[in-house]
């Protein structure tokens, strides 16, 4: 044999068969011996083969059979045909059956060997048989099985028929061996040969084939012969019917059946061949035997005799089988005189065409043509006949099945899912074959039924058996639809095989392969966009080089884009979609990890950052059987993401619908129809792949589509369509349609099912959640009365039960609320047993309920509850508009139901189900009820110490320090909570000892002692007391094993921990979860680790599952799960290390990664109780690698970080123990925060000298004055930290005054130059030049000395410079540098040159001096030449002209140096125009244009500024520059236009900018037109009135709509790096689309306008058009208040408390008109108080004339009378627990910033409607701030209030009063304000730039000497 090292296993084992057959062949001794020796040598050969291995092995069987059976009987002997046929099953069994080239013809040696004289020949000649039949059903050709089996078995039957009887008897035996196999189709080939047998006369024959079935029936499991027989009754009944009778009866006692029974279980089978034989007798015989008149037997079975006869060969047999079956129904059926075949087909048509496709799935490519040619016969008997002399037209075969496309996918899926009748895999496969021809046949027609089909194959693909035929079908599936409609199925299609891939074999992978090539290369070649949604297989090898071209396809995406296609995947409904996704999302999380920093940095975080936790959210919530899993994914990405800030996140909260007319009003019944199709059955119809299911919601589809009166007209026009159904229909989102459109005409039935006995109430007898929810849901429809309302819910009771309940969920509360109106008695009182049955359960210590059942039950009443309040507070809210009596006795009703609900259960449910809110909500009621009967405060000391740990456990300081204020004397446990809230755990210590002292055995107080002593960091002290009480107490174990756990992998006593974890093995308490995380890692067990982290993963996020939602509610879980996924990263980490190649590239990767952990740390919430779990549980990781350096390090770094934030939360006790820490772990310069601990605790002098010395030990200050150059590398951690101890020193030494000015300039320049990059070195230099310019400048009014105001300018010119330069490389404060630069810069440019004019004018005066001295000197010397000696007077003289000279020189050099600094001056500012970011300069853009037309507005540094920012930012920008285009001053309007020219004008700015600049003039043109326009009625029309306005928008407009957030930059977070590209603004803002054609005008004097317009973006926005009206001081109000909001977004205290005032745009067109945005939703203060009152107040009160000592008591009169009523509103409005707890703080901190700005703005007419509350989040909203800067004190009765705190306003606020949220928010508030004075006062600099008109005024009628005292003010 020659070399075979090339060839490969196969090719060298094939190589040997091919020489073992040459030699076959060419062999001539063939003696017995011989024979039987190679016979041993084949076999040998064939068991080293292995079962697995196929080959072309024929060729060997045929060579092997030919030499051994040939010859002489000696030479074959008995023996060697025994064994010879044994080998050759052997042979045949491994051999590879070519379809095209197998035949029977080859296995003549077998067949013969079946009757060989030897009754061991004969057996064993069996056994190859049964290798020959397996192998030939393995055929893998479409018919060529079958076709070969048949084949085989009619040559065996041949066989049998003419074979002796004990030949007949050994063929039987081998033949019933040979159905011992899991082949459905060839059992059916054996059990027929074996029934036929049963007709032998010889008895022997008869018993051994009914042996055979009775094996059979053992060996497949079958109690009876039916249950083995029943399958293959297609094949065996025809045949048994038509032959003997005693064949029939011999096999129905086999079987143990009775005929009748046989004939009623077959009668499908048999009725079509006795209808196609036209056998009367027989099918009579048969209706006798069944007891039924043949007719109807007939018409039962009708689409199957149909299907048969259409399927026959011969038309002329057809037409005449038909013409029998229509004549015998005619003679036997009453009323059958209409009756042909085209009524019958007609009538019998959907199982008819089924019957027909099921039959195209055949593998006999003969049958499927068969099957065809019947399906063309049913077409042509529904084809109308033709005209006379025109021939009947049949349409196509897929345009005849293309409309019963869903009829047809229906019945599919009913086989499939054995709806009728259990089927075989054979069956399976025929079906799903059988679709696959239909797919082709109909083309790109299946659209209309796709998602069905998607469902079909996603179920079927992963059924064992089926696989293959599924991947075939799905590959017709997509190649079938056109391009651009496959792309919607490619995500799934992609995640399904994807997800299955593992699954898969070699061919299953290639089929999948072949779909996703076809996906990629030739659709995403062509469709854009099409590859989006096909999920990431990068990580699968055999598919690199696809994943390659996907990647060529799809081009660079950017991030942003990716991350949003991955999330709109993940909220699939389906779950290999969703899940699939879930990987995709956590991939890129991981590779994109600077990316997702870059999201969750700044102020406000990125909007996809809420996107992906609402997805995670619902993912994690799903209830699904599999659903465990897609939970784990969700919350691995949840701990990647990180426990992120909630207060910097914004998550978007759906509405929920409300029915508020209960079915009555119409057009709502049709919006909660629609509501359901788009948001409820669409979503679960495409999701689900139970096709089941997915039946009962395309019924339902069906149903409400036709209620809402959706007929198949709207689409084929062909009937009319009323208008508003039309347009209903039309806004319908596209995807909608889509899946909805097919069912416009379909005819889908589903048997409602019976509603179950019940017994209420239901939930004490169901032992899980979803059997409750789904019982009670049905329950509740089957007691729907109204009709319309019955017609609704009742089409969903089929879809109720399923395995997840999300229908239920949706439909309950709808069906309490209607039941609860229109039930009757006993119904309503079901629901409220219910409803307190749940909620006592809550409160029961000794339920039987499981944890999940009664917390998820009592969800879904909490949901209730607030359904039901919802529809009050709306109904309240309409009922003064309406008289109808119905609405108001079912508000009576339901209010009686929420009343009869106990309040205190309520509370106590809510607390134990942890839904602290509603607790809250629910008991502040009860405390206020007691405030009214008793003012002793004493008496409510027990309430309030209630209400004290409710806002603790909802984590409220604020809530508890108000409480705190009420209380007089605090209780211990009171003390523990405030001690514990506030972090004081030394003293919360101290109280636990106090209570461990009076109860030494109670568990609670040792659990609070350790939880102190383990926030404390006394780890060994917590093991120490842990033992200690174990030892008095072994039963504890379980309680303190968190602690003990803990305490010890803190020490590191990994001993320890795998001790008390195999104690636990089966504790899920988080500390013992992690704990086994760490025991595995500190194992190294790869395997053990992960199983350790998705289980830890799982317990630790479950409480996300079962908290009902909400991300503060859970930050805790995902705070755990955060910790989790930062020890699996440094675990990773540590671990790459080791891999890294050299000390450079792990430099650079330890580099990466401690700023990944940074990041991480930064974007979780602020708090020491959020940040130090996190550093705990890394230094425990880093701990773990003790002999890695880096680990070490990090280590005592993470003890740094832990002082610097216990500093800043006040935990001095924490920040000293973390200090020494840090210190013992060699932490680098743990002296700062060493020296910040000591200042923090009030000793600023130490604090100085302690970081003065730590800096002269690390050389940071050089001994001797002498200045070292510092040649470290820029930017590393030594140059940082000695630039931010520099700049600290500095102003420590300011602050304690402690060196002069110089020296700290100095100091902080220093710190420049060490880092020159450094965005808070140079804003601390120019923040302290500009200090000290201060303080010089108020000097330099009392001394007028020109050298002081020469060094004034200079240090402009510094501050100046060091802004610029802090502007250049950060924004971390841009509200402190750029305001103040602009201010610096024009002030000192006028500053500059009016000194540079007196400096003249001096100079002038003095030379003047000079000359006119020296004049007299000359004449002097003229006229006494030889004069020798001075006079005095010539003495004095000289002097006066030395000094003027003197003064000369001197002035002159102040005029060089002030010249020079006018030239830095505006160097200065030119350089910072250039180097700062335009979006900087843009946040002072109004105050910039202020000063259009003013004498600075002629800089030409400032003209450039004007341009960039334009040229930058067009779209915003022209709407604060477009008043002053539009201004009444000319100067101005003059300036304005030259500015805009040389923008629009210049040719290399862009032509996009040019045109939204001249778009939006235009707008403004036709606005102004409107504002000016004076209307004569109270209705305008805009297509009428202002139809120019109108061609402003459209789908192509530019000009983006005025909204206050549109126009407000969004900065870079500060931990961003300088030198980035940064966009300010949102790529899509909303930009004017159309107008509504109604405009209001508004009833005040002036006639205000408010119009309405619909945005790009699908929203409506109102603005009203303001004539008269001088709208700048609006609009320099609102950017003031943005600028404190910014400021206020800044500081991570008001931050967290969500602290800011509510803006809204306002935009001036000119001076005398503008606009300003609607503020929707919201109500005046004063409406919702009248609405409490029966009486107005105002009336009671005297008035002007009232005298003074009377009006105290009215008016202490009228609040006795005038209870405080707004805490009512509040309860009404925000009826939902937690929406009225967010409402009500909401509203206290509103009206703290605003009343702290107004204060400081001096802010008057604060009166009841200037005030507005929002009516869905409780803000306060302030307008008309017309009366501003202390104008109200100027009034005729002057105002003397700082802000209105009214009782109603107070009342508002709750039990708690003034105290807490008002209070903190004030003084937080205020202390802010007082900070940044600087920015807001450059903010408000406008005001004295461009003065408003009224300034003007009262500044002319000051000049005239006119009193302003006493004169109104204009309201609005």
């Amino acid at each position: 044999m020659e070399d075979d090292q090339d060839f490969d296993d196969e090719r060298y084992m094939q190589r040997i068969l091919n020489d073992a057959t040459s030699k076959l062949t060419r062999r001539t001794s063939k003696s017995a011996e011989w024979r039987l020796d190679v016979i041993r040598k084949v076999q040998t050969l064939m068991l080293a083969l292995g079962p697995s291995c196929l080959l072309s092995a024929l060729p060997l069987y045929s060579a092997f059979m030919k030499t051994m059976l040939g010859g002489t009987d000696n030479e074959a002997t008995v023996e060697v045909r025994r064994q010879a046929f044994k080998c050759a099953s052997k042979i045949i069994s491994r051999a590879l059956f070519d379809a095209d080239e197998t035949s029977i013809d080859g296995f003549k040696a077998v067949f013969s060997g079946l009757t060989d004289a030897n009754r061991s020949v004969r057996l064993a000649a069996g056994d190859a048989l049964k290798a020959i039949i397996i192998c030939v059903s393995q055929v893998p050709a479409s018919g060529k099985s079958s076709t070969l089996l048949d084949d085989v078995f009619n040559r065996l039957h041949a066989i049998v028929d003419a074979a002796t009887v004990t030949c007949k008897e050994t063929l039987t035996i081998s033949i019933g061996v040979t159905g011992e196999t899991d082949n459905k189709t060839v059992l059916g080939f054996v059990l027929c040969f074996l029934i036929a047998q049963l007709r032998r006369p010889n008895v022997i024959l008869t018993a051994q084939a009914a042996c055979q079935i009775l094996s059979l029936t053992k060996y497949h499991q079958k109690k009876t012969p039916w249950p083995l027989l029943s399958p293959h009754m297609e094949l065996l009944a025809p045949y048994l019917i038509f032959q003997e009778p005693q064949l029939l009866a011999e096999t129905c006692r086999l079987m143990n059946v009775t005929p009748r029974e046989f004939f009623t279980r077959t009668q499908r089978h048999t009725l079509p061949h006795i209808m196609m034989k036209g056998d009367d007798q027989l099918l009579r015989q048969v209706a006798t035997e069944l007891e039924m008149p043949p007719a109807r037997l007939i018409l039962e079975e009708l689409p199957r005799i149909l299907g048969h006869i259409f399927m026959m060969e011969s038309s002329a047999n057809c037409t005449k089988a038909l013409g029998y079956t229509v004549d015998f129904l005619r003679r036997e059926a009453p009323d059958a005189d209409g009756i042909n075949i085209t009524s019958l087909v007609k009538g019998f048509i959907n199982q008819l065409l089924g019957h027909l496709v099921v039959i195209m799935g055949d593998e006999n490519d003969q049958i499927v043509q068969q099957a065809q040619t019947a399906i063309k016969r049913v077409a042509k008997a529904l084809t109308p006949p033709a005209k006379p002399g025109r021939s009947q037209t049949t349409p196509d075969l897929g345009t005849f099945l293309s409309p019963y496309m869903l009829v047809l996918m229906s019945y599919l899926n009913d086989m499939l899912q054995a709806v009728q009748g259990k089927i075989n895999t054979a069956t399976k496969c025929k079906v799903l074959r059988s679709l696959g021809v239909l797919i082709k046949l109909v083309g790109s027609r299946i659209i209309s039924s796709a998602p069905q089909i998607m469902a079909t194959l996603q179920t079927n693909v992963t059924v064992e058996g089926v696989s293959g035929v599924t991947l075939e079908v799905w590959n017709d599936f997509l190649r079938a639809l056109e391009p651009e409609e496959s792309r919607a199925y490619f995500g799934t299609t992609s995640a399904t095989l994807i997800y299955l891939w593992p699954s898969f074999s070699p061919l299953f992978r290639k089929a999948a392969m072949n779909a996703l090539d076809y996906m990629i290369n030739k659709v995403g070649r062509n469709v854009q966009g099409a590859l989006n949604d096909v999920v990431d297989f990068s990580h699968i090898p055999d598919l690199e080089k696809l994943y390659n071209q996907l990647q060529r396809r799809r081009g660079e995406r950017p991030p942003e884009m990716v991350l949003s296609n991955i999330l709109q995947r993940v909220e699939s409904p389906n779950y290999v979609m969703a899940s699939q996704s879930l990987v995709d999302l956590k991939t890129f999380m991981l590779n994109h990890k600077v990316f997702m920093h870059g999201l969750t940095s700044g102020d406000t975080f990125s909007p996809l950052v809420g996107k992906i936790l609402l997805v995670l959210f619902s993912s994690s919530s799903r209830d699904n059987d599999d659903a465990e899993p897609l939970r784990l994914l969700a919350f691995e990405c949840f701990g990647i993401l990180g426990a992120v800030d909630p207060d910097r996140t914004y998550i978007p909260t759906p509405e929920t619908l409300v029915l508020l007319t209960n079915f009555a009003d119409e057009k709502e019944t049709v919006t909660f129809a629609v509501h359901l199709i788009t948001s409820l059955l669409v979503d679960a119809f495409r999701s689900t792949s139970d096709t089941k299911y997915q039946g009962y919601l395309a019924y339902g589809i069906q149903e409400l589509l036709r209620f809402c009166s959706f007929t198949p007209s709207l689409v084929l026009g062909n009937g009319s369509v009323p208008d508003k159904v039309r347009k209903r229909w039309k806004a319908l989102p596209a995807h909608i349609l889509e899946i909805v459109t097919p069912f416009l005409g379909s005819r889908f039935t589903v048997k409602t099912p019976q509603p179950p006995h019940t017994t209420h109430p239901l939930y004490p007898d169901k032992s899980t959640y979803r059997d409750w929810i789904q019982l009670w849901t049905t329950y509740l429809i089957s007691q729907v009365k109204n009709a319309t309302a019955k017609k609704i819910f009742t089409v969903l009771q089929p879809a109720v039960h399923n395995s997840d309940v999300v229908v239920a969920h949706h439909l309950l509360p709808h069906l309490v609320l209607h039941n609860l109106i229109s039930g009757d008695d006993q119904v309503v009182e079901n629901i409220r047993v219910e409803l307190i049955v749940v909620l006592e359960d809550q409160v029961n210590p000794h339920s039987s309920s499981s944890s999940d059942k009664r917390l998820l039950s009592a969800q879904v009443v909490f949901m209730l509850l607030d359904h039901l309040n919802k529809w009050v507070r709306k109904i309240r809210q309409d009922l003064p508009k309406t008289s109808e009596v119905s609405r108001k006795g079912a508000l009576v009703r339901v209010d009686s139901i929420l009343s009869s609900i106990n309040q205190d259960l309520m509370a106590q449910a809510a607390y134990q189900s942890k839904s602290y809110a509603r607790a809250l909500m629910n008991f502040e009621r009860q405390v206020d009820a007691q405030k009214k009967t008793s003012s002793n405060r004493a008496s409510l000391a027990a309430s309030y110490d209630r209400l004290h740990e409710m806002y603790a456990q909802l984590d409220e300081p604020d809530g508890m320090e108000g409480v705190s204020a009420m209380i007089l004397t605090p209780s211990l446990e009171h003390q523990i909570r405030q001690h514990e809230s506030l972090g004081r755990w030394t003293s919360a210590q101290s109280c636990w000892e106090v209570r461990l002292q009076e109860s030494p055995d109670n568990l609670e107080y040792h659990l609070g002692l350790l939880r102190c002593l383990r926030n404390l960091g006394h780890y060994d002290t917590l093991a120490t007391h842990v033992r200690g009480v174990l030892t008095r107490h072994p039963s504890w174990s379980s309680a303190l094993a968190g602690f003990q756990v803990e305490s010890a992998w803190m020490v590191s006593a990994w001993d320890d921990v795998q001790n008390i974890v195999a104690e636990h093995n089966d504790s899920q308490d988080p500390e013992l979860v992690i704990a086994r995380v760490l025991s595995a890692v500190h194992g190294g067990d790869e395997s053990a680790v992960r199983q350790t982290l998705s289980a830890a993963r799982l317990v630790l996020g479950a409480p996300i599952v079962t908290g009902g939602g909400g991300y503060r509610r859970s930050y805790h879980s995902i705070l755990n799960l955060h910790v989790t996924h930062e020890l699996e990263a440094i675990h990773n980490a540590m671990l790459d290390l080791r891999q890294s190649q050299s000390q450079s590239q792990k430099r650079r990767e330890l580099s990466k990664f401690s700023d990944f952990l940074k990041g991480r740390l930064e974007a979780t919430l602020p708090s020491f109780r959020t940040r130090e779990p996190i550093l705990s549980m890394r230094r425990t990781a880093f701990r773990l690698f003790p002999t890695n350096q880096h680990a070490v390090t990090e280590t005592a770094n993470t003890w740094l970080t832990s002082v610097r934030i216990a500093r800043k939360a006040g935990q001095w006790q924490t920040a000293y123990s973390a200090l020494l820490q840090a210190k013992q772990g060699h932490a680098t310069y743990s002296f700062m925060e060493s020296s910040k601990l000591t200042k923090a605790t009030g000793e600023p002098h130490r604090a100085l000298q302690e970081l003065e010395n730590s800096m002269h030990l690390e050389g940071f200050i050089p001994d001797g004055d002498t200045e070292i150059v510092d040649l470290t590398e820029d930017e590393s951690d030594h140059v940082v930290v000695k630039a931010k101890a520099q700049v600290l020193r500095s102003r420590w030494a300011s602050e304690t005054q402690r060196n002069d000015e110089k020296t700290i300039c100095s100091m902080l320049t220093q710190a420049t130059d060490i880092r020159p990059k450094w965005e808070s070195g140079h804003f601390h230099l120019g923040h302290y030049q500009d200090e000290c310019y201060k303080a010089l400048q108020a000097k330099s009014y009392k001394d007028k000395d020109s050298p002081t105001k020469v060094r004034l300018l200079k240090m402009n010119v510094v501050t100046i410079q060091c802004y610029a330069q802090a502007a250049k490389y950060g924004s971390k404060y841009v509200y402190q540098t750029i305001p103040r630069l602009l201010s610096l810069y024009f002030s000192a440019t006028k500053f500059a040159q009016n000194l540079a004019s007196t400096l003249e004018t001096d100079q002038g005066a003095q030379q003047r001096i000079v000359d006119r001295l020296l004049a007299k000197k000359e004449e002097q010397e003229r006229n006494n030449p030889k004069q020798k000696q001075l006079t005095q007077s010539q003495l004095r003289e000289k002097q006066e002209r030395e000094a003027a000279e003197s003064e000369v020189r001197k002035i002159a050099g102040l005029r060089h140096h002030v010249s020079r600094g006018q030239r830095q001056l505006k160097e200065a500012f030119l350089d910072a125009i250039k180097t700062a970011p335009a979006y900087q300069w843009y946040t002072v853009f109004p105050q910039i244009v202020s000063r259009v037309g003013s004498a600075t507005g002629n800089d030409e540094g400032y003209k450039s500024l004007v341009i960039r920012i334009l040229e930058e930012y067009p779209a915003q920008a022209i709407w604060f520059f477009i008043s002053a285009t539009r201004s009444t001053t000319e100067i101005r309007r003059m300036k304005a236009h030259e500015l805009l020219l040389r923008v629009t004008g210049n040719a290399s700015v862009q032509h996009k900018v040019k045109e939204i600049i001249n778009e939006c003039q235009t707008m403004a043109k036709e606005l102004l037109d409107m504002c000016e326009l004076t209307p004569m009625s109270s209705h305008l029309k805009m297509a009428t009135n202002f139809p120019n306005l109108m061609r402003c928008a459209g789908p192509n407009a530019k000009t983006i709509v005025p909204l206050q957030e549109s126009l407000t930059a969004v900065l870079p977070p500060s931990s961003a790096k300088h030198d980035s590209v940064h966009n300010p603004f949102p790529q899509e803002l909303p930009t004017f689309f159309s107008f509504l054609d109604k405009i209001d005008v508004m009833s005040s004097l002036a006639k205000p306008k408010k119009f309405t317009l619909i945005a790009s973006n699908g929203q409506e926005y109102a603005f009203l058009a303001k004539p008269k009206d001088d709208l700048r001081k609006d609009a320099r109000l609102m950017d003031f208040n943005s600028v404190i909001n910014k400021l206020l977004n800044s500081n991570s205290e008001s931050r967290r408390r969500q602290l800011h005032i509510r803006t809204y745009g306002v935009v001036t067109l000119n001076e005398e008109c503008g606009l300003i945005q609607w503020v929707p939703n919201t109500f005046i203060l004063r409406t919702i108080i009248s609405q409490y009152w029966t009486t107005d107040a105002a009336s009671k009160f005297g008035g002007k004339g009232t005298p003074d000592n009377l009006k105290e008591p009215m008016f202490a009169d009228i609040l006795s009378t005038h209870k405080p009523v707004l805490q009512n509103w509040f309860l009404e409005t925000f009826p939902e627990p937690t929406t009225w707890l967010t409402a009500r703080t909401n509203y206290g901190r509103t009206a703290a910033v605003m009343s702290m700005v107004g204060f400081i703005l001096g802010l008057g007419d604060r009166h009841c409607e200037n005030i507005l509350l929002d009516k869905n989040t409780g803000d306060v909203v302030h307008v008309d701030f017309n009366c501003l800067f202390e104008k109200g004190k100027l009034l005729e009765t002057p105002e003397r209030v700082p802000f209105r705190l009214t009782q109603n306003v107070i009342g508002g606020l709750g039990v708690t009063g003034v105290e807490g949220v008002f209070r903190v928010s004030c003084e937080l508030t205020f202390d802010i304000l007082r900070q940044n004075k600087d920015p807001l006062t450059s903010v408000l600099d406008s005001f004295l730039h461009d003065p408003l008109q009224e300034f003007m005024e009262e500044k002319n009628r000051r000049v005239r000497g006119i009193s302003t005292r006493g004169q109104s003010h204009c309201l609005r």
